[in-house]
Parts: structure tokens; C-alpha cells; sequence
């Protein structure tokens, strides 16, 4: 095979079409639950305590809707080369503030 035959099996000089995806995607960033708890419930420690709030925490929750199918396009890379696609990535937590 010749180079010139050889080289344009790799789109060279044309758009790559099954290759560009469309990354139109919706997506619930964050997510974020708080309740005040009363210092009188708190018990002996509310002399100390003025405020607490504990608050339920979720970022990255849902992928609501994407054009591109198989992967979360907000976590593409954008550096070419053999990068790979990183997993989606989903944090869960509790934060408690207290104030003194």
C-alpha cells in the first residue's frame, strides 16, 4: 500500500465525522440540604453552643440529559493525545457547623 493510500484511512486533511460527538449535556452540579438545629435541643452544651447546622451535601448527582452517549462529556479531557476518559466523579457528604 502506498502512503498516500495508507495515511488517508486516518482522515488525514477531513473531518473525522464518527469521531465528533456533540457534548450538549444538562447536569445537577450541586445539591444541598441544610437544617438548623435549635441550641435548646443541643442540651448542657448550648452554653457553650449559640448555632449549629447540619447540611446534606451532593455534587456531580445526576446526568440529566446528554447528546452523547456512553460518557459524561463534562468530564472530558481537553488535551489531545491518548488521555483516556476520566470516570465521572460524584461526591456525598455532611458538613456540621457549630458556633461558639
Amino acid at each position: 500500500v502506498d502512503a498516500q493510500t495508507y495515511f488517508h484511512q486516518f482522515y488525514f486533511g477531513q473531518i473525522a465525522e464518527p469521531y465528533v460527538h456533540d457534548l450538549s449535556f444538562l447536569k445537577l452540579r450541586e445539591v444541598s440540604f441544610g437544617y438548623m438545629i435549635p441550641v435548646k435541643r443541643i442540651g448542657n452544651m448550648g452554653k457553650y453552643i449559640q448555632g449549629a447546622h447540619l447540611s446534606f451535601v451532593a455534587r456531580n448527582p445526576w446526568l440529566i440529559w446528554s447528546a452523547a452517549e456512553n460518557f459524561d462529556p463534562s468530564e472530558i479531557s481537553n488535551v489531545f493525545g491518548e488521555n483516556g476518559q476520566l470516570p465521572g466523579t460524584r461526591g456525598i457528604g455532611f458538613n456540621l457547623k457549630l458556633t461558639f
